[in-house]
């Protein structure tokens, strides 16, 4: 594999061997483990990725590789020659809208690719990277890099910064862009976003096609950008509803980290541990979430636990950990990688009736609200200071307990043995209780017995 030149010299310098992590990656998670010998080759002179695959490249397979962040290009070994094999992408749109914009402390393209395709590749639909429409957010998204990328792939794209001249600035070049290239689209919403008569933030919505036949077949992406802070993003998505979170944290160095509580910092683990939890929330089960941040202002260990804390697993694995880079003399940027747990698999031979999916969708519900997130008091808007317990009977006939102080969350599973249960072993119903709420706050049990 020929990497492609990279207008950065340091990132040019590494490309290599980011390229060959990469690939290991792929190899590990949509190539059934096939790729293999994968190393660093100099062939007339220039050099090359080079790696065996059991069978052969299949056209899936190119397909798949095409996406590489660095592939220029692909060859077969024919004995002592190379034989050009065709890659095909996922692009759906010219180049420009990703390499167009240019602005002190923009992110690397290359490294922007890499960083969403590792971030996929984590998530439970790794293996429908050729044919699903992922829905992408950027919580930190600056300019648009990542939201742009997303676009280029054909994936719904989502985006959320607190700064608004970056806001106006990308508002401004995606629209104008879209009407210079004659891409058919449609402005959904354009203007401030109010909550009780008050400006919460503002948004961008538009439907984009990208082509005039998507566009009659109603084959259209949404493209979402809203701005206010990062840990606000419950405020305007909703939880369960993004495949993959991706965020480039500001490195401490020309852009620092600015949470409510402690203003601008510095030490990107001030935002993790605000905005992370925040973040997981909106993840769909299996869903997965991407980061990158300089590892001279903060440990990987560090950044690992707070997205350990917020209920994901890390993938740290030989490849996933071979991702870190020089970009200057004062930032080593590094990549950390995890995924939302996914559902646990329906033990009923009929998992669609509309009973059972009930009982799983308020299973999933519960174990979301017990998985150490932070919880609000809907009584005074702010965490409740008593010790309150919650209860609920999971799919498989579980009893799920939690008790919180504040805002810190215990949980603990115990075998469920009351008597409701279905006829095939399940519980007939879930069942959540909330104690110890002040006055007026909202308390529900929700019986699951019926479709509704």
């Amino acid at each position: 594999m020929l990497i492609l030149p990279s207008a950065n010299r340091v990132y040019a310098g590494a490309a290599v061997e980011l390229t060959r992590a990469e690939l290991e990656i792929f190899g590990a998670t949509v190539l059934d483990g096939r790729v293999g010998a994968v190393q660093t080759s100099t062939v007339g002179g220039v050099r090359y990725v080079t790696f065996d695959v059991d069978g052969g490249l299949s056209e899936r397979d190119t397909a798949l590789l095409g996406n590489l962040s660095s592939a220029y290009a692909l060859f077969e070994f024919v004995g002592d020659l190379l034989r050009p094999v065709p890659l095909t992408r996922l692009d759906r749109f010219d180049d420009d809208l990703i390499t167009i914009q240019k602005y002190p402390g923009k992110t690397n393209e290359q490294f922007t690719k890499l960083l969403l395709n590792v971030t996929l590749l984590a998530s439970d639909w790794a293996g429908d990277l050729l044919t699903r429409r992922f829905r992408v957010l950027d919580p930190l998204c600056g300019r648009g890099t990542t939201v742009n990328q997303a676009i280029m792939y054909g994936f719904d794209a989502a985006g959320l910064d607190r700064d608004s001249k970056d806001f106006e600035a990308y508002q401004a070049f995606l629209t104008t862009w879209l009407k210079r290239k004659r891409i058919k689209h449609r402005v959904l919403e354009s203007g401030p976003v109010r909550r009780e008569r008050k400006v919460v933030g503002r948004r961008l919505r538009l439907e984009v096609a990208a082509s005039k036949e998507a566009h009659k077949a109603g084959d259209v992406q949404s493209v979402d950008v809203v701005n206010a802070d990062t840990t606000r993003a419950g405020e305007f998505f909703r939880p369960g509803s993004v495949d993959l979170v991706v965020a480039d944290a500001p490195y401490g160095v020309q852009h620092g980290s600015r949470t409510a509580e402690q203003g601008l910092a510095r030490d990107p683990l001030a935002l993790l541990a605000a905005a992370v939890p925040v973040w997981a929330r909106l993840l769909r089960p299996g869903g997965a979430l991407g980061i990158s941040w300089n590892t001279n202002v903060a440990r990987r260990e560090a950044a690992a636990e707070h997205l350990t804390a917020a209920g994901l697993t890390v993938q740290d694995q030989p490849p996933w950990r071979a991702l870190s880079h020089r970009v200057d003399q004062a930032i080593v940027r590094d990549i950390l990688v995890a995924q939302n747990p996914p559902l646990t698999p329906h033990p009923h031979p009929h998992p669609h009736r509309p009973r059972d999916l009930a009982l799983s969708v308020a299973e999933m519900c519960l174990m979301r609200l017990m998985r150490g997130h932070k919880v609000q008091d809907r009584a005074s808007g702010e965490g409740g200071g008593g010790r309150r317990r919650l209860t609920g009977v999971g799919v498989g006939g579980r009893a799920v307990t939690g008790s919180v102080s504040g805002n810190a969350w215990s949980t603990e599973d115990t075998p469920w043995t009351s008597s409701g249960r279905s006829s095939t072993g399940r519980p007939t119903s879930v069942t959540v209780i909330i104690k110890g709420i002040p006055a007026g706050a909202s308390t529900r049990s929700t019986p699951t017995s019926s479709a509704g």
